[in-house]
């Protein structure tokens, strides 16, 4: 039986596990940990995505303990273009379409928009939309 795969990156929402492969984001802690761990008892192949290395590191060698499968790393932040980049570009030179999703990661904010930062917002729309929709646009 081949390897399964399913790849983590960072973003907020529900996640999706619905087999095959797929991204997963906010992968470092919290919900985002425990679908990885899921994933992978289940047979597929974590792409573990975050901003904190030293988690995901700690994250993927539990798996691969307890799993066997050897979850990929990616320390990214993606609220940062070229950082979005780097994923889509790390997906396709391993040939990795992704079929499950898992969005774990994001932020939000709160008061008047008027009073809003502006570079916040950018950041905001990069996380939450831009990097959500990414695999439908020219990398896919």
């Amino acid at each position: 039986m081949g390897e399964k795969t399913v790849e983590f990156r960072i973003f907020a929402g529900l996640p999706f596990l619905l087999g095959g492969r797929g991204p997963s984001t906010g992968a470092s802690s919290g919900l985002g940990a425990v679908f990885a761990r899921i994933a992978a008892r289940e047979g597929y192949r974590p792409v573990l995505v975050a901003r904190r290395q030293q988690r995901l590191e700690a994250l993927a060698a539990e798996i691969e303990t307890a799993s066997g499968l050897k979850p990929w790393v990616l320390a990214l932040d993606l609220t940062e273009s070229a950082e979005l980049s780097r994923l889509m570009d790390f997906l396709e030179t391993r040939s990795v379409t992704p079929e499950i999703f898992i969005n774990n990661a994001g932020f939000g904010d709160f008061g008047p928009m008027v009073d809003a930062d502006e570079e916040r917002i950018s950041r905001m729309l990069r996380l939450n939309i831009a990097a959500l929709t990414a695999r439908a646009g020219p990398h896919s």
